[in-house]
């Protein structure tokens, strides 16, 4: 068998097997069956797979990093530090004007 023979043997294979899944009700040429979205995804990944999506909100930092605690995330907040930074700024602005403002500390240099 040629190449095209191959193809047509296949293409009568096709055709017999599908007028049996049409026989037993398992096949309807007129609503054709759309292929799947997502096969081209692994099948952990794929969001009708539960299984394989068990531990995905899970941190995971260096070794031994665990949770963060509160303290430690609001001193990573940005939004947060420009929040409190602001009111910090419009507090003063509204302090009187004979109110000095605290210079910061600064080491004196030899």
């Amino acid at each position: 068998l040629g190449c095209t023979g191959r193809r047509r043997k296949r293409a009568v294979e096709r055709e017999k097997y599908l007028k049996k899944l049409e026989e037993e009700g398992k096949y309807d040429p007129s609503k054709p069956v759309k292929p799947d979205a997502e096969r081209w995804i692994a099948k952990k990944s794929r969001s009708y797979n539960k299984r394989g999506r068990k531990n995905k909100n899970k941190f995971s930092g260096a070794q031994g990093a665990g949770t963060v605690d509160s303290k430690d995330a609001e001193k990573l907040d940005a939004f947060a530090r420009a929040k409190a930074k602001k009111e910090a700024e419009e507090r003063a602005e509204e302090a009187p004007a004979g109110a000095k403002k605290k210079q910061p500390y600064r080491k004196k240099r030899h």
